[in-house]
């Protein structure tokens, strides 16, 4: 055999099986990436204070708590509030650290500093799902025209429905904001789903169940 073509083979030869031994590596790393929230079937009940431990899902408070829903008075919004207690009867101890969310043992809620608010996620997978919805008061004026600048006369408030939908991406640890071009990012690696969604006249009202079936892929993959 020509000499020449013996090294030839013996290359290609190693190469394959430094490939097949990287792609390994590759795929353990890949796998060992993965947050252990998404591989879990069962969420630990507790309050998580940061997103990694979220992530791990491993709250950092694991003490008893209870979740309490403050009904709106006039002119104010729906609050809600974590507090350290065995149940609605015991004495309740406000939480002195910062929160990221928390878990029931069913579901995960994160926190929403803006609305002083939780959200539950309601798809796990490459991209975390999540709404925030509810209504907010919207204030009212007349304006007089009385001097520069105008004077602004308040006549009352109404109430406006409000729904936003996010994605966590937890590779960059940043929340998106879903819209048309977001979605078209986070679909360009499957270009089933991605066609798919381009057709679809009513994408807009669907990003939940378009990034339902991207995540149950997702999970499939490992």
């Amino acid at each position: 055999m020509n000499t020449s073509l013996c090294f030839l083979i013996i290359f290609i030869t190693y190469f394959q099986l430094t490939y097949a031994q990287q792609a390994q590596i590759d795929q353990k790393t890949d796998q060992a990436a993965i947050p252990q929230i998404i591989k879990d079937t069962i969420y630990l009940k507790g309050i998580y204070t940061t997103q990694e431990g979220f992530l791990a899902n491993n709250p950092a408070i694991k003490d008893p708590f209870i979740f309490e829903l403050k009904v709106p008075e006039s002119k104010k919004n729906t609050t809600y509030r974590l507090y350290l207690a065995k149940d609605s009867l015991s004495r309740k101890k406000k939480l002195k650290t910062k929160v990221w969310g928390f878990s029931d043992g069913y579901g995960v809620y994160i926190y929403n500093k803006k609305y002083n608010s939780y959200h539950q996620i309601k798809s796990f997978g490459k991209y975390f799902y999540y709404t925030d919805e509810g209504v907010v008061l919207h204030p009212t004026y007349l304006a007089l025209p009385i001097g520069v600048p105008m004077v602004r006369i308040y006549t009352g408030s109404y109430n406006v429905a409000y729904k936003l939908q996010y994605v966590i991406d937890w590779r960059k640890r940043r929340t998106l904001t879903l819209n048309d071009q977001v979605m078209t990012y986070i679909l360009s690696d499957n270009k089933f789903l991605l066609n798919s969604y381009k057709k679809d006249q009513g994408r807009d009202k669907k990003y939940f169940q378009y990034i339902q079936e991207y995540n149950k892929i997702f999970r499939e993959s490992f």
